[in-house]
């Protein structure tokens, strides 16, 4: 449940993170960086160990789901230009979960995330989907589209 670190021939293993992640959504294209569901918080742990940078606290939930809301999810391009938010409605002020294209600076992993949420960051763009996931152009992506069809049928019992 800790994220660790080893060298390619094996040796040096070591924890990343000294807290237990419950999942890890990607690392960053410069490897510096490790996007993480830890506890019920979305953070960001530098690889090579050291306090993480809190994204959002207590926006991953067990059970958010159940309540119409999904945890959000922080990836990045593979060129690192940009960062890719899948955000709950209730972090942003939306009111309907999206993903956010945010624009980064060369050598830092995202730009401050001002309180009024993802949206107003300058030159952020939105993509009205919940779970996109992106393709190497960001006019192109997938995301899933559920529902939900059930057969009831009474069936006598004799």
């Amino acid at each position: 449940m800790f994220l660790q670190r080893i060298k390619p021939d094996g040796t040096g293993l070591r924890k990343v993170t000294q807290e237990k992640v419950v999942f890890l959504y990607a690392i960053s294209p410069d490897s510096k960086w490790l996007s993480v569901w830890a506890g019920t918080d979305l953070k960001l742990y530098p690889s090579a160990g050291g306090p993480p940078t809190v994204i959002c606290v207590q926006c991953a939930q067990a059970g958010a789901e159940d309540r119409g809301l999904t945890p959000p999810m922080l990836s990045w391009s593979k060129d690192g230009k940009l960062v890719y938010l899948n955000t709950i409605g209730s972090w942003t002020e939306s009111k309907s979960p999206e993903t956010y294209l945010i624009p980064t600076r060369p050598g830092q992993p995202l730009p401050a995330l001002p309180p009024g949420g993802a949206q107003t960051i300058p030159g952020v763009k939105t993509i009205p989907q919940p779970r996109a996931f992106m393709s190497d152009n960001p006019a192109v992506y997938a995301y899933p589209k559920l529902s939900t069809h059930r057969n009831i049928y009474k069936i006598p019992v004799l």
